[in-house]
């Protein structure tokens, strides 16, 4: 009886039939926010915010004492049923994926995002709840993602452009030769994107990829990239590969990085 009760609820609360009570109203696919409220909560988000940034600088303060998922304090018109999932990487620029999104639904649209929609508080503050063991079971519930996924209409995959993986070499990319950070920037490298994505092509689901950034938001001048550096220190120490060199420096490589004494002697300085 236990189980069919979690059946029925997991059924209720991410494949689309109506809950059938007001605790189980905005969980799951019911979770989803409409575009005319990311792009107005966007508006409050400090420029530079990636997801995770927002996460734990404006989600979890609000939410935390709560026990609940942001969802929860919205107004009611500015929560529904997914038309579309979002699926997308927390190092990631916020605004970037707001754009993304806004670039293919309308503002009455609803979007299923991971931060709104899931429980973002630990286990153990879950626990402090006096119902804090239903909230650590409704959490692990939370993330389905793949049953939310298959509910919904279609599937959006918003990736940022990342340059340490737009110069990775192809025999780099075959080892997965890249800096750390940039794989936690890129969706192509995140587990769950991938797995997200599989449960939408096997619902027959149309997928749409979006990658870059919003508009207006790249730097003047070059920016200082670790990754960048590194990629341009190893084409100056293992190759003469002079067009390689001044596209990683055109991206943003500092140059001066591979100046001084241990670089005398290297192919490209030669």
């Amino acid at each position: 009886a236990a189980r069919s009760a979690l059946v029925q609820r997991l059924l209720e609360t991410t494949l689309g039939t109506e809950p059938t009570s007001k605790s189980l109203k905005w969980r799951g696919l019911h979770a989803a926010v409409s575009m005319r409220f990311l792009k107005a909560f966007a508006a409050g988000v400090p420029r530079g915010f990636s997801t995770h940034d927002v996460v734990h600088e404006i989600i979890k303060p609000a939410t935390v004492s709560l026990h609940c998922r942001y969802v929860a304090l919205l107004d009611e018109a500015d929560v529904g049923p997914a038309f579309a999932f979002a699926s997308h990487t927390w190092r990631a620029p916020f605004h970037d994926l707001v754009s993304a999104l806004a670039h293919v639904l309308e503002d009455h649209q609803f979007v299923w995002v991971d931060i709104f929609a899931v429980l973002q508080s630990t286990y153990d503050q879950l626990l402090s709840a006096p119902n804090g063991n239903q909230l650590k079971d409704e959490k692990i519930e939370d993330l389905d993602f793949a049953t939310v996924v298959r509910g919904a209409k279609v599937f959006i995959l918003v990736g940022s452009h990342v340059p340490e993986v737009e110069f990775l070499s192809s025999q780099e990319a075959e080892r997965c030769i890249v800096p750390e950070e940039a794989k936690l920037r890129s969706a192509f490298f995140r587990v769950w994107c991938l797995v997200e994505m599989e449960a939408a092509l096997r619902a027959g689901h149309p997928v749409i990829m979006l990658v870059g950034g919003e508009k207006g938001s790249a730097q003047k001048g070059p920016s200082p990239s670790p990754g960048l550096d590194k990629l341009l220190n190893d084409v100056a120490r293992n190759s003469d590969d002079c067009d390689r060199a001044r596209q990683l420096v055109a991206a943003g490589a500092n140059l001066s990085s591979t100046n001084g004494e241990p670089w005398r002697h290297t192919p490209l300085h030669q």
